[in-house]
């Protein structure tokens, strides 16, 4: 539990996007009660199954992800669906099938992805939802930004910018 609580303090001084993506990758990792140290060793495989890799953000996720996981010790399971829920299924089934023992799920649809977290469930993987809420399935774990703060900092700089360009809001 020392070295979680250790990548912890160093995932805070990471920005927003890098410090959600180490938390995944930290929560994966407690999610199954395994010193990083012994992860490779155990062969720990976590599943990373995003909906879409069209916009930039999701390569920055995906690369982030990977070295997180990598640093750990864990081997990663990536795939994207290209929004397609009969493909997100698919990929998902392969990762159950591959011996996945946490999948980090980004849904293509919120509601049929509690069927997806049911399997996942009957096998004993956890899954942890990133990004987008899973409904009708119990999700181990959730992951995603906090849509407040994410509004008050982009008023925050839009008050800012207001005042620096007409000296006034």
């Amino acid at each position: 539990m020392n070295t979680l609580k250790l990548l912890f303090q160093r995932i805070s001084g990471f920005s927003s996007l890098n410090r959600l993506i180490g938390l995944i990758g930290l929560l994966a990792v407690a999610l199954m009660f395994q010193p990083a140290a012994h992860a490779k060793e155990s062969g720990l495989k976590i599943g990373f199954l995003l909906k879409t890799m069209q916009e930039e953000r999701y390569q920055t996720d995906k690369a982030e992800f990977l070295a997180r996981a990598e640093a750990l010790g864990a081997q990663v399971l990536f795939d994207s669906s290209g929004n397609s829920e009969l493909i997100q299924l698919r990929q998902f089934e392969q990762m159950l099938d591959e011996g996945a023992q946490v999948i980090v799920l980004q849904p293509v649809n919120t509601g049929l992805a509690g069927a997806l977290v049911r399997l996942a469930n009957q096998k004993g993987v956890k899954v942890v939802g990133y990004d987008a809420m899973v409904v009708n399935g119990p999700l181990d774990l959730m992951v995603m930004q906090d849509s407040w703060a994410v509004g008050q900092l982009q008023s925050e700089a839009m008050i800012q910018w207001f005042q620096q360009k007409r000296g006034k809001v």
